[in-house]
């Protein structure tokens, strides 16, 4: 359902998906739980450039906040270097600014306080209509009245509906 309003709106210049969480962070360093998101990579890209290196170059990345880098010990050289996260490893391919959050804090139920992003894959091979839970993120355009922004939305959630009817009783 997310791809239908990311292909068929007009009214944002960034727009994807987002799922928080906790990870736990095995290497480097000492184990620690540090508050992450995966997020889908087109709108990783819309948000805002890495200080050092770049958003995900596939779906073994990672990129970490300043905070993190700073634990990690700060060296400028962090990017290509391993990260255990969940018992998973990634490769780290940039850091973020110190003030970039995302997502905010009123969104997803997080505090603004994430740590780490990795990828989201859009287009999961076993995902269908409905499944999995993922919140949506979505910038409008400069210019863009918020009643334009919400018309497009509405006339996509009416297109949504109509390919399940019975899901989208009121």
């Amino acid at each position: 359902e997310l791809q239908d309003y990311e292909q068929q709106t007009t009214s944002f210049d960034a727009f994807g998906w987002f799922r928080a969480g906790r990870y736990h962070l095995t290497a480097p360093g000492d184990p620690q739980f540090v508050p992450g998101a995966a997020v889908t990579p087109a709108l990783a890209r819309q948000l805002g450039l890495p200080m050092l290196g770049q958003w995900f170059a596939d779906d073994t990345s990672a990129v970490i906040s300043s905070a993190l880098w700073r634990r990690l010990g700060g060296a400028r050289d962090i990017i290509g270097r391993a990260i255990t996260l969940d018992e998973r490893q990634y490769t780290i391919t940039g850091v973020m600014p110190p003030t970039f959050q995302f997502p905010l804090a009123s969104l997803g139920g997080t505090r603004g306080d994430t740590e780490v992003w990795i990828p989201l894959d859009p287009f999961p091979a076993d995902a269908n209509r409905g499944s999995g839970v993922s919140v949506a993120y979505a910038r409008r355009k400069p210019g863009v009245p918020l009643e334009q922004a919400r018309a497009d939305a509405q006339r996509v959630a009416a297109a949504v509906a109509a390919i399940e009817p019975a899901r989208y009783q009121n």
